[in-house]
């Protein structure tokens, strides 16, 4: 079976990158796999993880985010979609040579050109790494929301329904927001590293890892635990982020 997964980068620091490298590396160790990671901006960062020599990684070469911070909001946009012709024309190209079976979309910047190809034989997939609502729980303007709303409406009127499968990350998840979905499934992520041994519970200390980012609402864990240490102040919270 040749399976591609398609992602902005695997060449940063990131929860999709990593999951995507460790299912890729495990789906390449099944007998008659072919497994491929089709990439659109390469170019920057470094491998954080170790990626299968089974694995082929295809860069495509469009790099969405190359000077990022030296535009605007609204700059990177038009330039967002100015290259959107060239993702979709060197990714159906690169498709069609290959002649998959599955496609997989982990929500990058691929996620609306893969349900506008014509023509196409094999099956795809978009994975969901947040809840339905990731748009807007994302958005701190009234231009960030604005935008939301129209790219939620656009998205899943127009876009999600020709996806021949749409994975999301927990049964809450689907209960919640998908509901009437007959094309949704639940597979949580794997984890990525194990631990050789337990905790031996001998420090009172509660660790929180994760991008400092809003969405990943560590202000509710500190207002939280603001409750916990007025009962018992020898505990202490460290976020690493």
């Amino acid at each position: 079976m040749k399976i591609v997964y398609c992602v902005n980068s695997i060449r940063s620091l990131g929860g999709i990158q990593r999951v995507t490298i460790v299912k890729a590396n495990a789906l390449a160790e099944v007998e008659g796999n072919e497994v491929y990671i089709a990439v659109s901006d390469h170019k920057h960062g470094t491998d954080v993880d170790q990626l299968s020599p089974k694995v082929h990684v295809v860069d495509l070469d469009i790099n969405y985010h190359n000077h990022d911070s030296d535009r605007s909001k609204l700059a990177n946009i038009i330039v967002g979609l100015s290259k959107k012709i060239p993702h979709y024309k060197a990714l159906k190209r690169f498709l069609t040579d290959l002649k998959p079976d599955i496609v997989i979309s982990v929500g990058t910047s691929e996620k609306y050109l893969l349900p506008a190809m014509k023509g196409r034989t094999w099956k795809i997939i978009r994975e969901f790494h947040s809840e339905k609502d990731y748009r807007l729980k994302h958005a701190r303007s009234r231009f960030d929301r604005l935008k939301s709303r129209l790219v939620n409406f656009y998205d899943f009127n127009f876009v999600e329904k020709k996806y021949d499968k749409i994975v999301v990350l927990t049964h809450e998840d689907r209960e919640m927001n998908w509901k009437g979905w007959e094309n949704v499934s639940v597979i949580p992520n794997p984890t990525s590293f194990k631990c050789d041994e337990p905790s031996p519970l001998s420090e009172k200390v509660v660790v929180a890892m994760g991008r400092l980012h809003p969405v990943k609402n560590f202000s509710s864990l500190i207002r939280a635990f603001q409750l916990v240490a007025q009962r018992h102040p020898d505990w202490t919270l460290r976020i690493y982020g």
